[in-house]
């Protein structure tokens, strides 16, 4: 039986990258050499005009919105707003 080896110089120093940023590709911001996602993603170029990408919902949302029902100040009228409403619930208003 034979035995042999190979030996073979190996650059291991792009495995060591501690880069971080945005890794997905179709982000306003993608960086190809960043190794780890940093939460920085933008996605301006998705959303249509008079909406922004908002970082915190992950998705497109008016940009100057002001709809009384949207109790968060998200601008989206969400679950998060009804669950703040019935939070309140009995509870006496306070005199204007």
């Amino acid at each position: 039986m034979a035995f042999f080896s190979v030996t073979r110089d190996v650059d291991w120093s792009a495995l060591d990258s501690n880069e971080q940023g945005c890794t997905v590709s179709i982000a306003d911001n993608y960086n190809p050499q960043a190794v780890t996602d940093d939460g920085s993603c933008t996605y301006h170029g998705l959303c249509g005009e008079g909406t922004a990408w908002s970082v915190a919902l992950q998705q497109c949302v008016l940009e100057n919105a002001s709809c009384s029902e949207d109790v968060t100040g998200d601008g989206i009228v969400g679950v998060e707003d009804i669950l703040e409403l019935l939070g309140m619930f009995g509870e006496a208003c306070a005199p204007d």
